[in-house]
């Protein structure tokens, strides 16, 4: 009996932490970018932190990392699998994973497939991310359900020296800010110089009587 409710426990629980799992760090909903032009336009005209960029893996294909503005995480979407053995670009413009630096680590969760029947079904994995300069390599917690290896590496391929793409982004503020401190001097020599045509001595001149 005591398996009994344990198994059925199992049964209402399981999907819903899975639901849970989903909505936060992953999910199936096409909400991402299709092409790399449309994710480099997602990144405005703002520097990236180290982990943000557009990444290639034989694993995930073409990857997309952005900031979650609301939150202190990154989210990862898929832009083109490449040849896709799930038919239809299932997974294309899906988010994929969350990275989430936690003291002087980089975590991630990240979705797993199994399509194993006619009805795929997924699960969470989480484990350590590292970045030595355009390489990102994933190292998961456990192995998959199934025994497999899922560690993965992806390089960046965009932008390819991202110290560089953010120091022009640097080099303009500066060169706004120098402009404004400028345009401010400008305006208050000119205000300034509005006394530079008074005659002082033959105002003092008239009050004196001469």
């Amino acid at each position: 009996m005591k398996k009994i409710i344990l198994i059925f426990t199992f049964i209402i629980v399981m999907p819903n932490f899975i639901w849970a799992s989903e909505n936060l760090y992953w999910s199936n909903s096409k909400t991402g970018p299709s092409t790399i032009d449309e994710a480099k336009r997602q990144f405005g005209n703002r520097t990236l932190n180290l982990i943000e960029g557009i990444w290639f893996g034989d694993s995930l294909g073409t990857v997309f990392i952005i900031k979650d503005l609301s939150e202190s995480r990154f989210k990862l979407f898929i832009i083109d699998l490449g040849k896709d053995q799930y038919s239809n670009n299932l997974y294309n413009r899906t988010w994929e994973t969350t990275f989430i630096y936690e003291k002087q680590s980089l975590i991630f969760f990240s979705r797993i497939w199994y399509h194993t029947g006619k009805q795929p079904y997924y699960r969470t994995q989480g484990g350590k991310a590292y970045i030595n300069n355009n390489q990102l390599s994933l190292v998961y917690d456990s192995l998959s359900e199934h025994g497999l290896f899922m560690d993965n590496k992806m390089r960046r391929i965009w932008p390819i020296d991202i110290n560089e793409y953010n120091l022009s982004f640097t080099s303009k503020e500066k060169r706004l800010d120098s402009s404004s401190i400028k345009e401010v001097n400008n305006k208050n020599f000119k205000q300034d110089s509005r006394f530079s045509n008074i005659n002082f001595r033959d105002i003092f001149n008239k009050i004196l009587g001469f």
